[in-house]
């Protein structure tokens, strides 16, 4: 008798469904702030967004790979299938795509958009938004070589075959306080993040000698990314399975910690009432396992003072901080996931509604950063008054109260439809 076909449960479903509505949202507003970076800036203040652009996209690469590509749940029906190197490869490209197409989509709004005089220029608008693309693209495909390959390399780390220098200096009280296996991907974090500098000044550097020749390094960049990844797609397979089995033990509580201590102290959470706090816990714990957010939150500020430094226009500056604080507080919505918030833990701990207040608090650790921010920026220059600071955190808060509220709305959607 032939088993019944598999079909894919309505809370699998559903959350598939609330991924896409996330994914469109969260590209709708990459593509508004970039609209408010263009603005009526002119062709020189473009080729100055577009590389802080590509700066910012490097940046998200070398930290959001390995959370997007490892460890892959379809990896077990992809090994009940048995699908061959190639098939893996195109499998994985096209999950790091939808990540690639976040940054390089805003890069022609950032070229074309103007409010001015939009048909002006357009040759150089092009040539503009082809390099950025090309340097985009080429970090992007660096980042996913690195980190869909480097099982084998967390292997070795993890059972001492390489890495020794390392463990002598960590042994002497220096080094990362994390399990050896996973200093390579904290390695590979800067390799990528240094990569993309290289190519972004070296790029700058050829224009201001021979504006031809900055296509140059983005290109070569490029080109060299692809012969890794063809390299690499004889054997995928293992790479794509080591990796994925590494970091589901890594993330799945197995002999490989994420980390000897807590990625949040339930005891810094002193801003969120005793009730609320262990929910809020767990919620923080669960985001800072799956996406390292203070290393973003802080290359976000980073990029908010080069623009300062800069001069920019204030349309910019303001673009940039609405980023960051939809970065910050958007992130719960990945706490809408079955994997990331179980069900029983919904129905036991709080009601929806107190639900809501946890996850709006739990957003909010990120305000006294933000304030912090602003307030150096506002002791030493004239750009940003302290008035400024009351905005911003009122922006902050409703921020914070609205991805709460969405993400409460779909996990008890998901909830009700599973047991109902």
């Amino acid at each position: 008798m032939d088993a019944a076909p598999h079909l894919p449960s309505p809370t699998r479903r559903a959350s598939s469904a609330t991924s896409r509505l996330a994914y469109v949202l969260l590209l709708g507003i990459m593509i508004y702030v970039a609209a408010l970076l263009a603005g009526d800036a002119t062709l020189d203040g473009r080729r100055v967004g577009l590389r802080m652009w590509a700066l910012l996209s490097a940046g998200v690469f070398a930290v959001a790979a390995p959370n997007v590509l490892a460890p892959d749940p379809h990896a077990p029906l992809m090994q009940l299938l048995n699908r061959s190197p190639g098939q893996l490869l195109r499998q994985q490209l096209s999950r790091w795509g939808a990540v690639l197409a976040l940054f390089v989509l805003p890069v022609w709004v950032l070229a074309f958009f103007d409010t001015t005089s939009p048909a002006a220029g357009l040759t150089a608008k092009l040539s503009l938004a082809v390099q950025a693309t090309i340097v985009v693209l080429a970090t992007g495909l660096y980042a996913f070589d690195v980190y869909a390959t480097i099982g084998r390399l967390s292997q070795d780390w993890h059972e001492g075959k390489r890495g020794g220098w390392y463990q002598s200096v960590k042994t002497s009280g220096y080094g990362f306080d994390v399990p050896m296996g996973l200093v390579p991907a904290l390695f590979a974090t800067v390799r990528c993040f240094g990569a993309g500098i290289v190519v972004i000044l070296a790029a700058a550097t050829l224009f201001g000698m021979a504006p031809a020749a900055a296509w140059i390094p983005g290109a070569a960049f490029l080109i060299w990314s692809g012969i890794r990844i063809a390299r690499h797609r004889p054997a995928f397979d293992r790479h794509y399975y080591h990796t994925n089995a590494f970091y589901d033990e890594v993330l799945g509580g197995g002999s490989v910690g994420p980390s000897t201590r807590d990625p949040v102290e339930i005891d810094s959470l002193y801003w969120i009432p005793h009730r609320f706090r262990p929910a809020a816990w767990i919620s923080l714990r669960q985001l800072d396992r799956r996406l390292p957010l203070g290393r973003l939150v802080a290359l976000g500020h980073v990029i908010f003072w080069i623009l300062l430094a800069q001069e920019a226009a204030p349309a910019a500056i303001t673009s940039t901080l609405l980023l960051i604080v939809g970065m910050q507080n958007g992130v719960i919505g990945l706490l809408a996931g079955e994997r990331m918030s179980a069900p029983t833990l919904q129905l036991t701990l709080h009601s929806p509604l107190h639900w809501w207040g946890v996850r709006t608090l739990a957003n909010l650790r990120w305000l006294a950063p933000l304030l912090a921010s602003l307030a150096l920026v506002a002791t030493v220059s004239d750009a940003m008054p302290w008035s400024s600071l009351a905005v911003w955190a009122a922006v902050d808060i409703v921020a914070a109260t609205v991805a709460a509220g969405l993400t409460t709305v779909a996990v008890e959607g998901r909830t009700r439809r599973q047991y109902r």
